[in-house]
């Protein structure tokens, strides 16, 4: 995308101070619910999106369904009783210059990502302030790495590059530096055998002195628990759910581990396997040899990336 064009979307999201909320497997019920549009059998939905019929949530509209018709209201209701309500943020990745930056900032084409940043409930931040951090220090904050401004903390964040004439998107990764650090640091101290060294290893690392090991561990094991265990779903739910529902978009790209390594010449740390198999794939995302259309390579890219061509894609359409 270019710049200036990522910056008006930034804008133009960010003010309409967008909220989503997430429960265990919610992207499932979403994903069915576009399927169904305004009525259709279950048995006819379970030939292709059995995975998703088959969450608890859903199996209990199916079971409440009218003649075994599900539709896009009904399943758009699904949902326990208590979500969290995650806000979101928006800011732009990528070099401020053509030309700038080489591979670091790993954009499979020219130009910048959209930032979609998926920050904590209210709820989270308070725990966090009470029991660990009253300052706001935000140690967990990756380095150059997109994030919110305080007093906003960001859990996690995809990178978009986004074609609204087309209406494709390109999911460039899904990432969380803020269970990253704050599980090795959890990692490191739980280990430890000495309460008062355990303590000063704790304060040194959120930089401050209130912080002790029982605060912290009351924070990993009951504030983060819910994050925890699904930050990846709820990025990538937030991510299409903004795409389909706020942009319109309708075909949605996200590399294959090899191929998005490779694309984006990742040349240090590989990103974690999972989050190129496992997630698109629960998500729906079927391989294909085809190429986004948005990537409209010129004759000298061409020949550079012939090489890696043939490697496939995930896409999802909606």
């Amino acid at each position: 995308m270019r710049r200036q064009e990522a910056r008006e979307l930034a804008a133009r999201l960010r003010s309409a101070e967008l909220r989503v909320a997430y429960f265990p497997h919610r992207y499932a019920a979403w994903l069915l619910a576009r399927a169904a549009g305004a009525g259709a059998a279950a048995r006819a939905l379970k030939q292709r999106h059995a995975r998703w019929l088959d969450n608890g949530l859903v199996r209990e509209v199916a079971a409440r369904a009218a003649d075994g018709v599900l539709t896009r209201s009904a399943l758009e209701q699904v949902g326990p009783h208590r979500a969290e309500i995650y806000r979101i943020d928006f800011s732009i990745w990528g070099p401020k210059r053509a030309g700038d930056g080489g591979p670091w900032y790993q954009t499979t084409r020219p130009g910048v990502n959209l930032v979609l940043l998926l920050n904590f409930p209210h709820r989270h931040n308070a725990a966090y302030r009470r029991w660990l951090d009253p300052d706001g220090a935000f140690p967990a904050v990756g380095q150059g790495h997109p994030h919110a401004c305080a007093p906003e903390i960001t859990l996690a964040w995809a990178r978009l590059d986004v074609d609204l004439d087309i209406r494709e998107a390109l999911i460039e990764e899904v990432q969380c530096d803020w269970l990253r650090w704050i599980g090795s640091v959890w990692e490191y101290a739980a280990d430890m055998r000495d309460g008062h060294k355990r303590d000063r290893y704790v304060q040194r690392c959120f930089r401050n002195r209130v912080a002790r090991f029982d605060r912290f561990e009351r924070y990993w094991l009951r504030v983060l628990a819910h994050h925890r265990s699904w930050w990846a779903e709820a990025t990538l739910f937030a991510a299409l759910w903004v795409l389909v529902e706020q942009l319109g978009v309708r075909r949605i790209w996200y590399h294959t581990h090899e191929g998005g390594v490779r694309r984006k010449q990742i040349l240090r740390t590989e990103p974690p396997r999972s989050l190129y198999t496992q997630l698109p794939r629960r998500f729906g995302f079927e391989l294909t040899t085809k190429s986004p259309a948005l990537l409209r390579w010129s004759r000298k890219e061409k020949a550079r990336d012939e090489a890696i061509s043939a490697l496939p894609w995930y896409r999802l359409v909606v």
